[in-house]
C-alpha cells in the first residue's frame, strides 16, 4: 500500500490518499484533478481524485 499526500504551496494537505498499487513515482495535475502513476513495471496508471 503506496500512501499519497497532496500540499499546497502553503504547506496545508489537501489530501491523504492509499493506494493499492505497488508504484514507482506519481505526478498530479491540480487542472484536472488527475494523479498520473508509473507502476514497477512502467505500466501508467490515472486516478481520478475525487473517487479515492
Amino acid at each position: 500500500m503506496n500512501k499519497v499526500h497532496i500540499f499546497n504551496w502553503g504547506g496545508s494537505l489537501l489530501h491523504k490518499i492509499e493506494i493499492e498499487d505497488n508504484i514507482k513515482c506519481v505526478s498530479f495535475d491540480e487542472r484536472t484533478g488527475m494523479i498520473y502513476a508509473v507502476m514497477m513495471n512502467d505500466e501508467i496508471k490515472r486516478y481520478d481524485i475525487d473517487t479515492i
